[in-house]
């Protein structure tokens, strides 16, 4: 295992968040409830992301919204007026 991946998993396996999110390529952007479908395809396009974990208000994970499906979802509703 190359240097950089060892020390990523020991900062995983430490609980290290700080460390881990200090290694390139981490993104740390989440989506809440309140996110709106247009920010929340907004925001994937900017980060070239075709999924985003979504946070409830205690800042637990809860599910991934996939760029794919709320762009389908999104024009249906368009469609249906």
């Amino acid at each position: 295992m190359p240097p950089s991946a060892a020390a990523l998993v020991k900062a995983v396996n430490d609980g290290d968040k700080w460390r881990v999110r200090s290694f390139p390529g981490m993104i740390t952007d989440v989506l809440t409830a309140a996110t709106s479908n247009a920010e929340a395809l907004d925001q994937m396009a900017r980060l070239n992301l075709k999924g985003m974990v979504v946070l409830d208000a205690d800042q637990r994970p809860v599910g991934i919204v996939e760029r794919e499906r709320l762009s389908s979802q999104m024009l249906v509703a368009i469609a249906r007026g």
